[in-house]
């Protein structure tokens, strides 16, 4: 009999376009394909018509939604303005977990009698203790002590002590990048796992030489990047190359101005289909250079079997990093000298590309050998 998996996530899973969506999307479709039964329990804000139906489309009688009435997580709102008012956001680990659910959660139990539970983030971990007899699983997607310290980035932000009451709630800790697996070492007895996301490779065929491609959303290192392509770099090669092209897709625009586009970008919106984006050009760009967790559009991309002309900050926390075939590139003449070489070399293209198939089958052993020991796969 096959087991049966829960997941529970204040993230949905559709339409996938952030990171976060499609990363949890990704574990679910690798846990399926491992042969387990898979429930999904999406518990937040109420979602629109259309997430709904995308939803209920992919995982049918497998969805269960809990959108509380009076959707407040506790003292949420107070202590954001009283921390942001001193210059600091910090929470305790179940300022974000609503009330209410608890005993709904309960009864999802009784009927389904879950093998093992999947919750996504700390904040969520409350989740946990309303099992018994289940393996627990808790996915933490980062670290989120001192957040706010490190990055400024005011969304969520606790102490290691309330980020270890977390962890401590789990029987496993999917940790991302070994880095953050370490730290988490330093804050609990419970097994820490570091297992990167399933990413299958698809490859992609050759496409037009002169096409390049950006996708991202709309945060704000994100955002910086981009104004670093627009304003600085492409300028450089349409001037060397008036037939070159960058396509820019996602989320991020939305928030771009055309205005402000030189000829030969466009903003191409979104794709509720990668393949179908990363098959228009065969040099993928990010210049992003801020940022924390696992760099999922470096994984992304070459799991389509793109070249990657990236900032080196997009390759920390990545398995193999001497053995990643990337191109790396910080300032403008480094992008310009890069993609220059690249465009006039379809051989390296064609080399590049049998690269990163190896390093993307070795990358997904990887992560089977992580997984099987979180999901006990070997007993």
């Amino acid at each position: 009999m096959n087991k049966k998996i829960l997941i529970i996530s204040p993230a949905q899973t559709h339409p996938p376009y952030a990171g976060n969506r499609s990363t949890i999307l990704s574990f679910s479709q690798y846990l399926t394909n491992m042969g387990f039964i898979v429930y999904f329990l999406y518990i937040g804000q109420a979602l629109s018509k259309d997430s709904i139906e995308l939803m209920t489309n992919y995982w049918g009688k497998r969805l269960i939604i809990i959108t509380p009435r009076l959707y407040i997580w506790k003292i949420w709102l107070y202590k954001y303005f009283r921390f942001l008012q001193m210059g600091k956001v910090s929470y305790k680990i179940d300022d974000w977990f609503p009330w209410g659910v608890k005993h709904r959660i309960k009864a999802i139990q009784m009927t389904h009698k879950f093998d093992i539970i999947w919750v996504n983030y700390i904040w969520m971990s409350k989740a946990l203790t309303f099992f018994k007899g289940a393996r627990k699983v808790l996915d933490t997607h980062d670290v989120f002590s001192f957040r706010f310290e490190k990055t400024g980035n005011n969304w969520y932000s606790t102490s290691p002590n309330q980020e270890a009451k977390a962890l401590n709630r789990s029987d496993f800790i999917i940790a991302i990048q070994e880095k953050e697996g370490i730290f988490f070492e330093q804050l609990t007895l419970k097994n820490v796992v570091t297992t990167f996301r399933p990413f299958p490779y698809s490859q992609t065929p050759l496409c037009p030489m002169n096409n390049l491609l950006f996708i991202a959303g709309p945060n704000q290192h994100n955002i910086e990047g981009v104004m670093f392509l627009i304003k600085d770099v492409f300028p450089r090669l349409i001037q060397e190359n008036p037939e070159i092209r960058l396509l820019i897709a996602g989320g991020i625009c939305d928030v771009i101005n055309r205005a402000i586009l030189p000829d030969g970008m466009s903003l191409i919106g979104k794709f509720d289909i990668l393949e179908e984006f990363y098959s228009m050009g065969n040099i993928v760009l990010n210049p992003v250079k801020q940022g924390t967790g696992l760099k999922i559009k470096t994984i992304e991309a070459l799991s389509y079997g793109k070249i990657l002309v990236t900032h080196p900050h997009n390759i920390i926390g990545v398995p193999y990093p001497d053995e990643i075939p990337v191109f790396k590139a910080e300032t403008v003449e480094e992008y310009q000298k890069q993609i220059r070489a690249l465009l006039q070399s379809e051989n390296s293209i064609i080399n590049t590309k049998e690269l990163v198939y190896n390093y993307m089958k070795k990358y997904n052993d990887l992560v089977n050998i992580r997984m099987s020991r979180v999901l006990n796969l070997n007993n």
